[in-house]
Parts: C-alpha cells; structure tokens; sequence
C-alpha cells in the first residue's frame, strides 16, 4: 500500500522528473535546511538548500541519490540544483531496468482495490467501475472495506427526504418527459415514413419515366407528304430520343411531324424516354405509305423495322 502511494510521487508528485514513462517505479524526494542562525551568519540565501536526495526503487532495484557539498555551510544547492538527484536517479534506473520486463508490485491478497467518491467523510464507496474525477481507486485491508454506498445514499435521499410537493414535482417532471419522448418517437416515426413515401415516390416516379411511351400512334399526310407521331408524357424532366428508320434525334415534346417518304413505303418509329442519362425501355410504330399519295393512312401499331429512307425530322 505504501508503494502504491509512493508511486504516485512519479507520476503527480514532486518526483516527476524521476519519472521513467511506463514502468512501475516508487520513490521519494527529500532536502534538508539550513538553521536560521548559521544562514544568516554564512551569507546563504533563503532558498539555499545543504541536501537533497531522491530515494526510489522498481520490484527488483533501489537506487537512492544524494546530492550535497562536504563544507554545506560554504557551499550550498540552488533550487535548480536540488533537482540533480531527480535526475540521476532517472538515468540510473532507466540503465538498469532496460531491456527487462516491467511487473508491477505484488499486491497481498489481503489487499483490495476499491472505487471511492473523493472528499467523501465518512468514506463512500463509488458503483463499481464508476469513473470520473470525483472518483478514487483506493487500497484497503480486509475488514476496513468502507460499507457506506453512494448508490443507498442516493436512493435513501430520494425516498425518505422528499417532501410531498417534491414527489409532487418529481411525478410531474417524470411524466412531462415521458410525453415529451413519446411525441419525440411519434415525430421521428412520421418523418420516416415521409421519408420512405418519398423514396418510393421517387422510384415510382424514375420507374414510370423509364418505361415505352404509352399511346403511340402515327399518321401519314399525303397532301403535305409528311408523317406524324405522338405520345403520351412519362412526366417532367423526360426527354426522347425518336428514330425515323433509323435517323435519331432528341426531343423535349411529345409529338413530332417529319417530311419524306415514299410510295408504298412503310416508316417505323421508335421513341426510347431519357432522363438522368439514362435510356428506358422503347417503343415502336410502323405507318403504311399508300401508293397513292392522296391518301391519309393512320398507323397500324405494328413494330417491324422498316428501312432507312430519306425522311429527316422537322420542327
């Protein structure tokens, strides 16, 4: 127990500069004074020091320094000086314990290491594994283990100190929060189903962008000589790329009217939606040209190919 006092001399004590990071090191600073008398009558200052020592040791060394003059009441140490057994000390003990393993002091098995609260009179023990700056792990030996619990404190405080405007208060309190928490939930459960209607409004939405045009339908003028297609809109943001045997081009509208054609001929057209730069699924018609170009024939919906012909898209 004294050495794991003494440790904490290394660590956060007056021995810092002893201090060798990482090994389980003890010790102990120590000066002496000058008499009043024989100060004055020697012409030493006030912080002038005969002796200084530092004692410390590991499980297996102990190196103890002494610093000092043979005539004290000539010479004597400054306060920069007294700090030379620190550190010899340090670079003994750091020869000697390198390159060998580090144990720790054994503690008796008598021995107990117990969480405290700090300042606490008389001495409560802290939950175990509590941590913090209020709490301290202290040694103690069996049968001086402190009883008092800060746990049956607290709970004692709460259940027989109140007064009945304080439970009053406290029901409130507790009940003012649970109602705070449970609108809490029931917000955070709207916004996420918000959030999953949207996303699948969303996927709904680039679903139906994406697919063939629905209601596809063309026309041949033989009076103009021209051919006109038009469909239904898959929504904003959609734009389609229209091939005219073959000839593609991008609109932003849903109907177009190109020139061209032949006799007898057939046209197909096939209209593919985009958007994000992505290409959906196509679709097609084909409008039968008659021989005789007075004739206006409506398409027949058919989705063959055709052949490429000079027709070209006109606004």
């Amino acid at each position: 127990m004294i050495s794991d006092m003494l440790k904490d001399v290394l660590t956060q004590g007056t021995g810092t500069r002893a201090n060798i990071p990482g090994w389980n090191i003890a010790g102990k600073t120590g000066t002496t004074n000058y008499d009043e008398n024989v100060r004055i009558k020697n012409g030493i200052p006030s912080d002038g020091t005969p002796d200084s020592w530092f004692v410390g040791y590991s499980p297996r060394y102990t190196v103890s320094i002494w610093t000092g003059y043979d005539e004290p009441n000539k010479y004597y140490l400054s306060p920069s000086e007294t700090r030379i057994a620190a550190y010899m000390f340090k670079a003994t003990m750091e020869h000697l314990v390198s390159g060998e393993k580090n144990p720790d002091f054994k503690k008796p098995s008598n021995v107990n290491e117990i969480p405290i609260l700090i300042g606490s009179n008389p001495i409560t023990r802290a939950p175990s594994g509590s941590s913090g700056s209020n709490v301290s792990y202290e040694l103690f030996l069996d049968g001086t283990i402190p009883t008092k619990s800060s746990a049956a404190e607290k709970k004692k405080d709460t259940t027989e100190d109140k007064t009945d405007a304080e439970k009053a208060a406290e029901e409130a309190a507790k009940k003012a929060a649970e109602e705070k928490a449970k609108k809490d939930k029931e917000q955070t459960d709207k916004a996420k189903q918000e959030e999953a209607t949207r996303k699948a409004a969303e996927q709904q939405a680039e679903q139906t962008a994406l697919q063939a045009p629905v209601g596809l339908t063309g026309s041949y003028n033989g009076t103009n000589q021209t051919i006109s297609a038009s469909w239904a809109s898959n929504g904003p943001g959609v734009t389609y790329d229209v091939s005219v045997n073959g000839q593609t081009q991008n609109y932003g509208v849903t109907s177009i009217t190109v020139r061209g054609g032949s006799p007898g001929s057939s046209v197909v057209i096939m209209v593919v939606p985009v958007k994000d730069g992505k290409r959906g699924s196509p679709a097609t018609t084909t409008i039968i040209i008659p021989p005789d170009q007075d004739q206006q024939t409506p398409s027949n919906g058919g989705t063959n190919d055709g052949t490429q012909n000079d027709t070209t898209p006109t606004q």
